[in-house]
Formats: structure tokens, sequence, C-alpha cells
């Protein structure tokens, strides 16, 4: 997630790593679906989102909270 937003600027090399181990660590499927839509599910709104939207939605999803209970 981009650091304008309190992301790390990590990208997609370093989620599917990210992934990968948690995967391997004995969780497997059942860890990874835990988190996997944490990671990927705002791509689209990183990549094509408005402004508007990129300041409603990653916030939130970078800090843990749930923004419709904030």
């Amino acid at each position: 997630m981009p650091a304008a937003y309190a992301g790390s600027e990590l990208g997609l090399a370093e989620a599917v790593t990210m992934m990968q181990a948690i995967a391997e660590s004995g969780g497997g499927f059942s860890a990874t679906s835990s988190i996997h839509m944490n990671i990927f599910g705002l791509a689209p709104v990183v990549e094509f989102g408005t402004e508007e939207q990129k300041r409603r939605y990653l916030p939130p999803l970078i800090e843990g909270r749930d923004k419709e209970n904030d």
C-alpha cells in the first residue's frame, strides 16, 4: 500500500513472499485465507481508484480498523 495512506510501499512480490511463508508455516489455506483479502482485495483501489476512494478505504485497512464501526 502507498506510503501516502500509511502503507509501507511494499509491492506484489513482497506480498506473495509473505503469503507463501504463511502457507508453508503449517496454516496452509486457512491461514492465508484469513489475510488474503486485506492484502490483495484493495489492489484495484490503489491502481484505479479515485483519490476520494483511496482516502476512504486504504487508511482503515492499513491501520487494521473497521471503517464502518469508527
